[in-house]
């Protein structure tokens, strides 16, 4: 068997095959189909562009036979330019992992870049469902890895919201942008954070993500890892030396979502690595009171054992017992008064945390205190419920 040229419509010879390569793609299911992807390299075109022909000028499909004689012309085509129709039909197809629909189409050739009326591609869709043999075949067809839709959302982010690993392999491999921001300025990286997908999280950081990256609010990946009580994602990060007490527009930090929201396992995580306790909001906020206010009793013994102070005032001269004794919350109250909270303090009202319980009408927290033997001032009785007299009068 002699020795073949592949020629351009110019007379340029772009590959020589041996007698040995021939013989090698004879033996092949789709030769055509394999010396095309061969020659993507050679003419820097997709396959699905390419039309290889005869010296008859017989086009050859991708399972046919070289033929015996002659040598092979190579025909570049554009892509055809897509209707909303056939657009629609490609991204379906690729949705459904229907990839012979999705190689017939793109053998039009089609432009495997049509977005729908959202902007949306089928790249997008089959990144977002998982859809690996329809996305490996987009990616062949050069469909852009970081092309956005309409609310500036790419491929990648959509694989990594919805924990699709292998999918996001395949992107980064085809050398998607780790780092692609939404119109909200939000990463794949956020994206597996939100949704606590820790092993996209993973790969997204050995592809050089970026873990500092903040939002137009200042939110950051460990943030929302925060937010959504995802400790795995919050380690990853924690093991990469993010910053641990990042701050947002409203002065909040990541101990602070979990301690507020009660997320006792990322708590614990922010801590040994040694944030900030006692950080304070500008509205006077803090991790321990926030903790207290919402009845997140581990999340605020976990703050104690780190030293939060205990008698530390926020809005209005609040102290955490006074917010956990106002919202009834017993076990953490009774927390408090072992760290020797003081029970005589109060707020810029003249409120104790004794006559806030009282005022809420929470008669447990009442009990509790009556017992321990707190009392409130006589003086400030005037206005109260009767519930103090009640709980007295039960105590005695």
């Amino acid at each position: 068997m002699a020795a073949k040229h592949v020629r351009l419509v110019s007379g340029e010879v772009v590959m020589t095959l041996s007698a040995e390569e021939l013989q090698a793609l004879a033996s092949l299911d789709q030769p055509v189909r394999v010396l095309k992807q061969r020659l993507r390299s050679r003419c820097g075109q997709t396959r699905y562009r390419q039309r290889l022909l005869s010296q008859e000028g017989q086009i050859l499909g991708d399972r046919a036979q070289l033929p015996a004689a002659g040598d092979l012309q190579l025909l570049i085509l554009p892509w055809a330019r897509a209707t909303e129709t056939k657009a629609d039909e490609l991204i379906a197809a690729a949705a459904n992992d229907a990839t012979d629909q999705v190689e017939a189409l793109l053998q039009m050739p089609q432009d495997p870049d049509a977005p729908d009326g959202d902007g949306d591609t089928a790249l997008n869709l089959a990144a977002a469902f998982g859809c690996n043999e329809s996305l490996e075949l987009l990616l062949e067809a050069r469909a852009d890895a970081s092309q956005s839709n309409g609310h500036g959302l790419t491929p990648l982010v959509a694989a990594a919201a919805n924990g699709r690993l292998g999918t996001t392999r395949l992107l980064l491999e085809a050398s998607a942008s780790p780092n692609p921001e939404d119109k909200d300025w939000e990463t794949p990286l956020f994206a597996a954070a939100r949704s606590g997908h820790w092993e996209v999280a993973e790969l997204l950081l050995c592809s050089k993500a970026d873990y500092e990256h903040t939002t137009k609010s200042g939110m950051t990946a460990l943030g929302l890892a925060a937010l959504g009580g995802h400790s795995d994602v919050a380690r990853l990060l924690l093991e990469a030396r993010v910053e641990i007490d990042p701050v947002d527009a409203a002065g909040e930090t990541p101990l602070f979502y979990a301690s507020r929201d009660g997320q006792g396992d990322v708590a614990c995580l922010l801590l040994k690595a040694g944030a900030d306790a006692d950080r304070e909001t500008p509205g006077g906020q803090f991790p321990l009171l926030a903790a207290c206010e919402g009845g997140h009793l581990d999340v605020a013994r976990l703050l104690l054992e780190a030293k939060s102070m205990v008698d530390r005032t926020g809005p209005d001269l609040k102290t955490p017992l006074m917010v956990a004794s106002r919202c009834g919350y017993t076990e953490v109250v009774w927390l408090l008064l072992e760290q020797r909270a003081s029970a005589s303090a109060t707020d810029v009202f003249g409120e104790s945390a004794y006559l806030a319980a009282c005022r809420s009408q929470k008669p447990e927290v009442v009990q509790l205190f009556t017992r321990t033997g707190i009392r409130d001032d006589p003086q400030m009785r005037s206005g109260m419920p009767n519930m103090l007299d009640h709980s007295a009068a039960s105590d005695g």
